[in-house]
């Protein structure tokens, strides 16, 4: 298992055109701000996000023991995949294929866990590399018989997580060092809904946070 993540918990976003998140600075503060949209309710209501902040002497202390991992057990270097660190084999991914691609996504299918030993590796690089990661959890069901839940499995790389049929997760680096971790689930609102349309907003919505993030 790979070593866990850096965990503080942050504050939940709640979506919407305005939205708003608060840095907890390492302190447990929750915040949420709910702002009136017609596009975005209609499609993305009641989804959130946590961000989560860890200190760079936390960060410090755990690259120092996978250091010490590597030392004590060498290991091949990390292959990347390209955007498929998980085949396109569920509906939901044959209809995002093209999405994928283009918006240069990282796409994960949850029931391929346990992950080999070179995935691992790849999905602790990218969880810090400011990528977003698509997880795909559309066919969760095939977990039968572990203990692990989607949320659980996402958790070991980003900190925190909540269930959903799909989750979209990326960090963004503080200028001091400290990582912020954004989870946002998304979850089909019925039978008439279109889950891959939802997922394609919700990327937008986290792609205009980060970039808010980004530059302040």
């Amino acid at each position: 298992m790979s070593v866990k993540k850096l965990v503080l918990w942050g504050a939940p976003l709640c979506l919407a055109a305005g939205v708003y998140l608060y840095n907890a600075n390492g302190d447990e503060t929750d915040a949420s701000v709910a702002a009136q949209s017609t596009e975005a309710d209609k499609q993305v209501e009641s989804q959130e996000a946590t961000l989560t902040s860890v200190s760079p002497e936390f960060i410090e202390e755990a690259a120092l023991q996978m250091e010490t991992e590597v030392a004590a057990e060498p290991e091949e270097p990390v292959q990347d995949t390209g955007p498929w660190v998980s085949q396109a084999s569920t509906s939901l991914s044959a209809e995002l294929y093209d999405f994928i691609e283009t918006e240069g996504l990282r796409y994960v299918d949850t029931s391929n866990f346990p992950f080999d030993p070179q995935t691992e590796r790849l999905l602790q690089k990218l969880s810090q590399s400011g990528e977003i990661l698509l997880f795909d959890n559309t066919e969760a069901e095939r977990l039968g018989g572990l203990t692990e839940k989607p949320s659980d499995i996402i958790a070991d790389y980003y900190g925190a997580a909540t269930e959903g049929d799909a989750i979209i997760a990326t960090s963004v680096t503080g200028a001091d060092g400290s990582v912020h971790f954004m989870v946002l689930p998304v979850i089909k609102k019925g039978e008439d809904s279109s889950l891959s349309e939802e997922v394609k907003l919700a990327v937008a919505l986290l792609k205009q946070e980060k970039e808010t993030k980004e530059t302040l």
